[in-house]
């Protein structure tokens, strides 16, 4: 199997010290990959970097078979556009409706134009469950519907990459769970691979990789099953 990220050496700092230490790690493409430590052990700069929200200050990092060491602005946003990104917070439009949050995820990867655009944006919608609320706005959804809609445009036009920065933060156990299910099921569906931050054991899996960062590298292994 094929790695969608490759990262060597990879060391990162702000002024205090490295946050990541000559990391080390190897995400296979498809996979769903958790990724788990304590504050500030450089979870949410190793996803950043991944994700080209940030240059490469030390060592080497392959994304989906391109380089992030050693690029320019225009490298790493075409990088962002094979991506989607999820966060804790969902981060949507408060003006636009359910469907039109969606179709940001085509305008950033460049489909917004596709004559199928809209029939992809309600896809998505219905595959996160959300199907019928497309003119629904941000303030009609509840806490667990507004991050599906953050889910669905993350995952609109199927990127290659998904990123995931403590998505269910925000929400109880019962609608985090939920919520993990429906980004795992679309992700699983288009063959993406996914990459989650998470400090929530219970949301694991059988079927993903479970790893543990401590200081800025990778320390161990929780878990790896099977598909």
């Amino acid at each position: 199997m094929s790695a969608a990220i490759i990262a060597r050496g990879l060391t990162h700092g702000y002024g205090e010290g490295p946050v990541l230490r000559a990391l080390e790690l190897d995400v296979a493409a498809g996979e769903v990959l958790f990724l788990m430590g304590p504050s500030g052990c450089g979870k949410t700069t190793l996803l950043t970097l991944i994700g080209a929200l940030r240059s490469v200050q030390e060592g080497q990092l392959h994304v989906l078979g391109h380089a992030l060491h050693g690029v320019d602005d225009a490298a790493r946003v075409a990088s962002r556009r094979r991506t989607g990104f999820v966060f804790q917070h969902h981060n949507l439009h408060r003006s636009l409706t359910a469907l039109q949050n969606v179709m940001v995820g085509l305008e950033a990867r460049g489909l917004s134009r596709s004559t199928d655009a809209t029939e992809m944006c309600r896809a998505a919608l219905a595959a996160v469950g959300l199907a019928g609320l497309d003119a629904r706005r941000q303030d009609k959804l509840s806490g667990g519907q507004r991050q599906r809609v953050a889910i669905a445009r993350a995952l609109v036009g199927g990127p290659q990459l998904l990123l995931a920065d403590e998505p269910t933060g925000a929400l109880d156990s019962a609608t985090g769970r939920e919520v993990m299910a429906a980004m795992r099921g679309l992700a699983r569906a288009q063959g993406t691979t996914v990459v989650i931050v998470t400090h929530d054991p219970r949301l694991h899996e059988p079927g993903d990789r479970v790893i543990a960062m401590e200081d800025g590298q990778i320390r161990s292994m929780e878990r790896e099953l099977a598909p």
